[in-house]
Formats: C-alpha cells, sequence, structure tokens
C-alpha cells in the first residue's frame, strides 16, 4: 500500500469528502441504524472504553453515525458524557446529560448552554469520539476541513505530552479509503471502529 502523502493539492481533499459524503447520505436508514448499533458494540468491547470515566462525543449532521446509543449506554454504565462547543478556533467539551438544553452554534450544530466553568479541556477526557468524512486504515481522518479538531488536539503531538485521550472515531465501513492525504498538523487516530471491523492504529 503507498504511504500517505505528506502534500495535499488543494481540491484533492475536497473532491474526497463530497465523494464519500455523498456515498454516506445514499445509505438507506434502514441499513444506517442497524450498522451504527453494530460499530458502537464494537467500540464498547474495547479495552480502552473499559477503563474510560469521561467520554466526548458528537451529535449527528450530514449522514454522520449516529452516536447517541452511544450517550444512552455511557449513562447507564456510569460515564460522563461530553460534547464539543465551539471557544474560538478550538473547541472545549461540555456536560452532556439525558435533560440537557441544547442550543445551535454558527454553524447549526447543537452544544449544550454550559457555563464556561463547566467546560472541559480535551486533555482532561479519557476518550474522545471524533467525528470525520473518511478514514485510512493508518489512522488518518478526513474532517470537513475546519481544522477545530487537529488545533484543538494539537498538544498531543508534543513530546511532553504525558497523559493523554484516547482519539476514537466510529464511522461506516464506506467511509474508509485506502489513502487518505495527511498534512503535518493533523492529530492521528488511536481506533476506528466500523459496522465490520475494529482498526487499533496503536
Amino acid at each position: 500500500m503507498p504511504a500517505p502523502s505528506t502534500s495535499d493539492e488543494p481540491g484533492q481533499k475536497a473532491g474526497l469528502r463530497r465523494e464519500v459524503r455523498a456515498k454516506r447520505l445514499a445509505l438507506p436508514v434502514a441499513l444506517a441504524r442497524p450498522a451504527a448499533r453494530r460499530a458502537i458494540r464494537r467500540l464498547w468491547s474495547l479495552p480502552l472504553m473499559a477503563r474510560a470515566k469521561s467520554v466526548a462525543m458528537y451529535l449527528p449532521v450530514g449522514g454522520e453515525l449516529d452516536c447517541t446509543p452511544l450517550a444512552i449506554q455511557a449513562w447507564a454504565r456510569g460515564r460522563k458524557v461530553f460534547l464539543p462547543v465551539m471557544s474560538g478556533h478550538r473547541l472545549r467539551f461540555a456536560p452532556f446529560n439525558p435533560d440537557a438544553e441544547l442550543r445551535p452554534n454558527r454553524f447549526g450544530i447543537l452544544e449544550p448552554a454550559a457555563h464556561s466553568r463547566q467546560l472541559r479541556g480535551a486533555r482532561h477526557l479519557d476518550v474522545i469520539v471524533v467525528p470525520l468524512v473518511a478514514f485510512d486504515q493508518q489512522g488518518n481522518r478526513l474532517g470537513m476541513g475546519g481544522g477545530y479538531y487537529d488545533r484543538t488536539l494539537a498538544f498531543l503531538k508534543r513530546r511532553s505530552c504525558m497523559r493523554r485521550p484516547y482519539l476514537v472515531s466510529v464511522a461506516f465501513e464506506i467511509q474508509k479509503l485506502e489513502v487518505v492525504p495527511v498534512e503535518e498538523w493533523d492529530v492521528h487516530l488511536d481506533v476506528i471502529v466500523t459496522e465490520k471491523a475494529t482498526y487499533c492504529v496503536t
């Protein structure tokens, strides 16, 4: 398999995003829902989830795999659940409870209406479930292009970082590519879980 490219032509990632998002949106709900449940069952089978006390996830948009069952199961298991909230050009994470008030941010994505003192930085979480458009088996992730997660998680690339959250993505198998173009600032995933397989990178 060829090595991922370290440079990206301006339209290359945009083209891949369009291609994979179209496949994802075309997936019938009757197939997407059970596939999501199978992927989340695989996620819970990982030792890192057994140890995790705090889990950050996302609410689905644009055909993303629905992580809502993950939150429901995490609450039942006594885990603390968090959702990302925009903070400048980065993300912080707000507590997410069944009765949480949600408000749309400037992109129309729902966020908990939390006070700043309730927000938690990424380095203080055990597991972060990161959304993606596409991935490859080497743990490279193609996001939406805003760079919010890469900026938020940049501290993981420093040698001085001793404590790290595990970075996990839950996706449909159709989102897998042979190679995802990468940049030097891209943060790699530890594990990707789909309805068919678990790809452990580290």
